[in-house]
């Protein structure tokens, strides 16, 4: 079974932005992969499926690949979590700030995610899975605002990667990042009041859940986004190294 790196941070730290330099720097490296690289792979009779020809669209435009159905099978190997998520998505996420009800869209978003986190542990492939985006990234979809008790009952249900790699930065770099960003569907619309809030609840939450999920064991680096590209690169690239990764 794969072990499973995810970045984590706030939107708009970067997460993105490093990985993708990480991952590009990582390239010749055969024991480590993204997470598209664990998708099963079709096989020759798939070509003459109109599935596939759907399938090999989306891979053209880089969609996500994984078999929809292994969200159902992460529901029955972790009802607790589920029940956990479901249970804090009709708590907390009724409407959004334009008063808009997404609980549908977060829905599946979540089931999505939960998907995706099942192909990866379940492929026959023994290398490194670094993903920017996973289980621990959907606390953000769940909780409005900070309350530290449902942030611990997410803490402490969700799978745990081997290794989580935690970005940081200022409350003001990221606001300027965001208003430069037209594709944060959860920010748009939001004016700077209410996009303060919201990163900073964001920020709060990501505390909450570091401190959280390093009590129950995982591993933890911290990243200031900051600081310079390729300093940072390094620094996860020799953590990787000290952990046999």
């Amino acid at each position: 079974m794969p072990k499973i790196i995810e970045f984590v941070g706030p939107r708009g730290v970067g997460k993105s932005f490093i990985y993708k330099k990480l991952m590009s720097r990582l390239s010749k490296n055969k024991a480590i992969a993204s997470a598209s690289k664990f998708y099963p792979k079709r096989t020759d009779a798939d070509f003459l499926s109109a599935e596939f020809i759907i399938f090999y669209s989306r891979y053209l435009f880089d969609k996500k690949l994984y078999p929809k159905k292994n969200g159902y099978i992460f529901s029955k190997n972790n009802p607790e979590f589920v029940s956990t998520c479901w249970n804090l998505l009709s708590k907390n996420k009724t409407k959004d700030h334009n008063g808009i009800d997404s609980r549908f869209r977060i829905a599946k978003n979540l089931y999505s995610y939960h998907a995706k986190y099942q192909t990866i542990i379940d492929a026959d492939d023994n290398r490194i899975c670094i993903t920017d985006e996973l289980l621990l990234h959907t606390i953000v979809q769940l909780i409005e605002g900070v309350n530290i008790k449902d942030i611990e009952r997410f803490s402490n249900k969700v799978p745990l990667p081997e290794l989580v790699v935690y970005l940081e930065a200022p409350h003001h770099i990221i606001f300027e990042r965001i208003k430069k960003r037209k594709t944060i569907l959860s920010h748009r619309g939001m004016n700077d009041c209410q996009l303060n809030s919201s990163i900073e609840s964001q920020m709060k939450a990501y505390q909450i859940l570091i401190e959280n999920i390093k009590k129950r064991g995982a591993k933890i680096l911290k990243i200031d986004a900051t600081h310079d590209l390729n300093k940072n690169i390094k620094m996860i690239i020799n953590t990787l190294k000290k952990n046999n990764y």
